[in-house]
């Protein structure tokens, strides 16, 4: 299978590796890599502007309130403790 044919299955991140491999081996590679690089990059690069344009706009920010706290939540957590110091005489008395 050829690697175009395999871009529309990839992930977003695998294309973003796909081009950045490919930008590399076009400026670095040898002549068959380049070649390929050459080929392949518009390809690439055409998958991910689709995705972008198909991608839904960003909404608008949903603004998010305190969470009230239920009568599960109240009755579940117990009350808090009171540390009991003990002096010298208490202490000597038991």
């Amino acid at each position: 299978m050829d690697v175009a044919e395999r871009l529309p299955s990839m992930t977003d991140q695998q294309l973003a590796t796909m081009l950045g491999n490919a930008e590399r081996l076009g400026e670095a590679g040898s002549n068959k890599q380049k070649g390929e690089a050459a080929r392949l990059m518009p390809l690439i690069q055409a998958e991910i502007d689709e995705r972008k344009a198909r991608a839904p706009a960003p909404g608008k920010p949903v603004r998010r309130t305190k969470k009230a706290t239920t009568v599960v939540e109240t009755l579940s957590t117990p009350a808090p403790v009171k540390a009991v110091r003990r002096t010298k005489k208490a202490a000597a008395r038991a």
